[in-house]
C-alpha cells in the first residue's frame, strides 16, 4: 500500500517534544522508570509478486524484546497524567519464502528460499493516564512515533527500503510491586505509514517492480517491567 507522506509520524513526534518542552520552568519534574519488555507480535504484512514471481509471507507470529525509559511530564495539571516514554526494540517479524518451481533468470537461486525478517524500532510513546477509579490497575492510553530499521537474511534486506515509519496506539495498565516496580501489560497496535518494499529493484538476476508494497505492522501484546529511580 502506498503512503508517500512522512509528516504524520514527523508531527507526532514533534508534538511529543512540544509537550515536554512546554511545562513550566517552575514545575517539579519527577523521576522517571527504567524498563525491560517484552511480547508477542503478529505481522500483518503480505504476500508480494513481481518479476512474474511470488514471495509468501510466513510465520506471521514473533516475538519482540527491548528496553524503555518513561518519563512523566510533570507533577501539576493539566500534565500530571502525561509522561513520555522513548525505547529500543527488536522484533522478529516473520518469514519471506519463494516457490519451488520458479522460472527465467535467477530461477535457481530462488527456489526453496527462506528470509527471516527483523525489525530494529525506536518508539516514542505518549501515554495518558485515565483519570478513572480502577482499583489496583491504573489504565492508560498511548500513541506516538516510531522510527525502524528492517533487516534480513542473507542479501534479502536489499529488496527493503531501508527505514520505515509507523504510528503506535494502545491501550494499558499500571500495576505497583513491591521495591519500587511497576508491571505494566498493554495491547498495542502498529499502524505502518510506509512502503516495506522498494517500487523496484533487481534480486538475483531478476527484475522485480511492486505495484503495492505492503507496510510493516500488526497488533503486539507486550508487557514492561519498570523501576521507578
Amino acid at each position: 500500500m502506498k503512503f508517500n507522506s512522512r509528516l504524520l509520524p514527523t508531527g507526532l513526534f514533534c508534538a511529543v517534544l512540544a509537550l515536554f518542552l512546554a511545562t513550566p520552568a517552575s514545575a517539579q519534574i519527577p523521576t522517571g522508570q527504567v524498563g525491560v519488555s517484552i511480547g508477542g507480535n503478529f505481522e500483518t504484512l503480505d504476500d508480494v509478486s513481481g518479476g512474474n514471481t511470488e514471495a509468501s509471507f510466513n510465520s506471521a507470529v514473533g516475538f519482540h524484546a527491548g528496553i524503555t525509559y518513561d518519563q512523566p511530564v510533570s507533577t501539576t495539571a493539566p500534565l500530571s497524567n502525561l509522561s513520555v516514554r522513548p525505547g529500543v526494540f527488536a522484533r522478529r517479524v516473520g518469514q519471506y519464502g519463494f516457490p519451488g518451481s520458479i522460472e527465467g533468470s535467477g530461477a535457481g537461486l530462488l527456489e526453496n528460499e527462506e528470509f527471516t525478517l527483523w525489525m530494529f524500532e525506536v518508539p516514542v510513546d505518549l501515554r495518558y493516564q485515565i483519570p478513572v477509579e480502577t482499583g489496583p490497575v491504573s489504565l492508560y492510553g498511548l500513541i506516538g512515533p516510531q522510527i525502524s530499521i528492517p533487516r534480513a537474511d542473507s542479501d534479502f534486506e536489499a529488496t527493503l527500503n531501508d527505514v520505515s515509519y509507523a504510528v503506535n496506539l494502545g491501550v494499558g495498565g499500571e500495576i505497583s510491586l513491591p521495591a519500587g516496580l511497576t508491571l505494566m501489560p498493554e495491547l498495542r497496535y502498529e499502524l505502518g505509514v510506509t512502503n516495506a518494499f522498494k517500487d523496484e529493484f533487481t534480486y538475483r538476476f531478476r527484475e522485480f517492480s511492486i505495484e503495492d508494497s505492503p507496510n510493516f505492522g500488526g497488533p503486539q501484546l507486550r508487557v514492561h517491567l519498570t523501576y521507578g529511580l
